[in-house]
């Protein structure tokens, strides 16, 4: 099996990512699933999309040591400035957050970027580098961990306006990068549904 690492989209820009399948690597009954998930219609649009995110899911299943050694080795050699993980897909299980953290410390000129719905799993050993965002969504509890910043939608009637936070412009090379530079745990960030 071989990693799956893509250079870019037309959001993030030259920002390279890491993703799963939508579903199978998210939590049970994700409403966002059904409800407009961005990464389930590029899953379903783009056969080369879903080819190389359930590889992703099935190489990690399958061999973590060995996903994470190919990853550590594209990562020495491209020496990224910003590294996104899981534009599609979520963090599949608590392994996988200790070995992202791992490897987030081996890299520390790479700024990380995890956008998740596992609220329970504990990021308090997260080295600073590696910018972990609680990404909400109505119907789905909202996370009781203050410690690190929240993605709100745009439209989620939980939102308090009285919460300091910035609207994403939608683009990353267009807001230079404000989720990995703006954000912590009294800055939320809010999505238009997109």
């Amino acid at each position: 099996m071989k990693l799956k690492i893509s250079n870019g989209n037309t959001k993030l820009g030259k920002i390279p990512s890491i993703s799963m399948p939508p579903g199978l690597s998210c939590i049970d009954g994700a409403p966002c699933l059904t409800e407009g998930c961005y990464a389930m219609k590029a899953f379903r649009q783009y056969p080369a999309v879903r080819k190389a995110w359930t590889s992703n899911f099935e190489f990690w299943t399958n061999d973590s040591d060995k996903f994470f050694d190919e990853f550590n080795t594209w990562l020495k050699k491209n020496k990224p400035e910003r590294f996104r993980l899981f534009v599609g897909g979520d963090l599949p299980d608590e392994k996988f957050l200790e070995e992202m953290i791992l490897m987030t410390r081996l890299h520390p000129d790479t700024s990380f970027l995890v956008y998740t719905k596992r609220y329970e799993y504990d990021y308090s050993s997260k080295p600073d580098n590696l910018q972990v965002v609680l990404s909400t969504w109505p119907g789905v509890p909202l996370p009781t961990n203050t410690d690190l910043p929240w993605a709100w939608l745009e439209e989620d009637a939980r939102r308090r306006k009285s919460y300091p936070h910035f609207v994403c412009p939608g683009g990353c090379q267009d807001c230079g990068h404000s989720c990995w530079d703006k954000l912590d745990s009294k800055t939320h960030v809010v999505f238009p549904k997109h």
